[in-house]
């Protein structure tokens, strides 16, 4: 059986039909855990990513389904920092603020509501 995870670059959905984006946040969480104060925390995210299969298949030059675990994963996409996410969000506000700007004395974060919020839309 063929155990190295990068002999073939096909990657299946993964068995619980979680799409590719929620996929990728929730190892993106783990990756930015890993090296921040919540180590425990990363610790039973990447257990439970694993029990819970959640990381696509990876399927050899054979056609065979194998499991992939999250360090396999975390070396195929080794070009992630751990502070990637953080990096994508810090990115969100000035195009936010192009879209929909604000008053200047109103600040910018994540948990903002009404014309603060990430999510509004041009109504509010």
């Amino acid at each position: 059986m063929d155990s190295n995870p990068c002999s073939s670059g096909i990657l299946k959905r993964n068995p619980n039909n979680i799409n590719n984006i929620e996929i990728e946040l929730i190892y993106l969480i783990a990756k930015y855990l890993s090296v921040g104060p919540c180590k425990k925390s990363f610790e039973v995210l990447r257990a439970e990513i694993e029990e819970n299969r959640i990381l696509p298949r990876r399927i050899d030059w054979h056609g065979n389904e194998h499991e992939i675990t999250f360090n396999d994963y975390d070396a195929q996409n080794g070009h992630i920092a751990h502070d990637y996410l953080l990096q994508v969000v810090s990115r969100l506000e000035p195009t936010i603020q192009k879209l929909w700007p604000t008053f200047p004395e109103q600040k910018w974060g994540l948990l903002g509501r009404g014309s603060q919020s990430l999510l509004r839309s041009e109504k509010v």
